[in-house]
Parts: structure tokens; C-alpha cells; sequence
């Protein structure tokens, strides 16, 4: 499976009973925002900006869920991924050199039951049977962004089961945030997964997570505008090469 290869190796360590042998680091605290509502239909939302206006990203639905066409069994989750993009002079590309590190996004009030997953996936490597280096654990190839959302029955992996897994192959959780119960779904900045090229007119660019907190109240109203863009990624134009 292209997105979860690498994780699915390393929990393989686990059921052998096999540890870790290096040092698990501290992931960087990320601070939600919550949002009152969610369109229509809409559980989860990887959202990229350009200028204040959403113009790509992954948005997943419950009905995404049920009919779950990339199951990662081991994980107790399924895959939802895009690939980068161009618009006009600015490309996005998911920026390789933190592919070994995920977001963890957990649910209100622990600090173990995971709910959702952001991550840079890795694309299969033509005639090569691994897509993650096994010294640095970053992607060999072609990456997409990857949201994990756990399987409506089983749920996730314990937090402390993943990390014990990504260790083995030189993976850490690098980001990590906890879902409010303030309003039905809480928005994480997201930009650190973001390699932006070309940005000639300096445009506020960014990304965030918005990961809905299951409560059974219905998303009504819409949250895709320039007030959620979450954290900005600015950059300047990189000299070309």
C-alpha cells in the first residue's frame, strides 16, 4: 500500500515483539482552534490556501469512511491522498524533507486514543519493493499528503503502539494536537507540510487540519474561507536551480 507501507512494516516489529532501539523524539504541541461547523456531510477536512481562498486539499465524508477504499487493517484506519499541484507560477508539493514525521491529532480530553492522522505519503518506487529510506525513514520517490481516519469499528491503534512502531523505522510523530470539545470540530495548523515553489507575488500561502469531534450534532454551514486558513506558510521565491 503506497501511503502506509513504511507503518505497516514497522508495526510488523511490534506483533514479534521486537522494541525500539532509539530515542522516541518530543513532538512539537499543536494549538486547535475551534470551529463551530463543518459543511454538509463533511468529517474531516485537509485544506491548502492560496491568498485566503482553499483551492486544493482532502476532504473526507462519512460515507468516504463506510465505503473505506484504501484500508490499512494494522492501523485500524483508511487512507484518503492527493498529490501536489500547480496554480499559475506556484507549485505545492508535500515537502519531502519532513516525510518522516506525522501529525498525530488526538481525541478531546486523552492523550492516547488517536483520531486522525495527517502525514506525507510515499508513492511506490518502479522496480523497487521499499518507498521509505531505512536509515532516515523519508519517502524515496514521488509523496502525496495522506489523511489516516480510523475504521468506524475497530478505531485506531493506541498513541503509544504507533510510536513504538515508526520508531523502528526512524519515524517519529513530529506534530501533535488534541481536539477541543469547545465546538464540533477543531482546525490545526498544517503548513509544515508544505514545499512551495514560485510564489513570484509573495501570497499568503498555508494549510490546516480540521478534524471533527463526533459529536451528534449535524455540520450544517461551511468553513471553507479566508478566516480558516490556518497557519501561513510564507515563503519567498526559491532561485531556481
Amino acid at each position: 500500500m503506497k501511503t502506509v507501507f513504511a507503518f505497516c512494516a514497522a508495526l510488523s516489529f511490534m506483533a514479534l515483539g521486537v522494541s525500539a532501539a532509539v530515542a522516541t523524539p518530543v513532538p512539537t504541541t499543536l494549538t486547535g482552534t475551534p470551529v463551530s461547523t463543518l459543511p454538509p456531510g463533511v468529517s474531516d477536512a485537509f485544506n491548502i490556501f492560496v491568498g485566503g481562498n482553499r483551492i486544493g486539499g482532502i476532504v473526507v465524508t462519512p460515507a468516504d469512511e463506510a465505503n473505506c477504499a484504501d484500508p490499512v487493517a494494522i492501523l485500524g484506519a483508511c487512507s484518503f491522498s492527493t498529490p501536489g499541484f500547480q496554480i499559475g507560477s506556484i507549485t505545492i508539493n508535500p515537502k519531502k524533507s519532513v516525510s518522516n514525521q506525522i501529525a498525530v491529532f488526538l481525541e478531546p480530553n486523552s492523550t492516547t486514543k488517536i483520531s486522525d492522522i495527517l502525514l506525507i505519503g510515499c508513492e511506490d518506487v518502479p522496480g523497487s519493493p521499499v518507498n521509505r529510506d531505512a536509515q532516515t525513514g523519508l519517502c524515496l520517490g514521488e509523496t502525496n499528503w495522506s489523511v489516516l481516519t480510523g475504521d468506524l469499528v475497530t478505531g485506531f491503534i493506541d498513541y503509544n503502539a504507533l510510536v513504538t512502531g515508526l520508531s523502528a523505522l526512524n519515524m517519529s510523530v513530529g506534530w501533535v494536537g488534541t481536539e477541543s470539545l469547545a465546538d464540533q470540530a477543531t482546525a490545526f495548523p498544517a503548513g509544515f507540510f508544505l514545499d512551495i515553489t514560485g510564489n513570484i507575488d509573495h501570497l499568503p500561502i498555508g494549510a490546516n487540519f480540521i478534524s471533527s469531534n463526533d459529536l451528534p450534532e449535524p455540520f450544517t454551514l461551511s468553513l471553507f474561507g479566508a478566516g480558516l486558513a490556518g497557519a501561513v506558510a510564507m515563503r519567498r521565491r526559491k532561485k531556481q536551480a
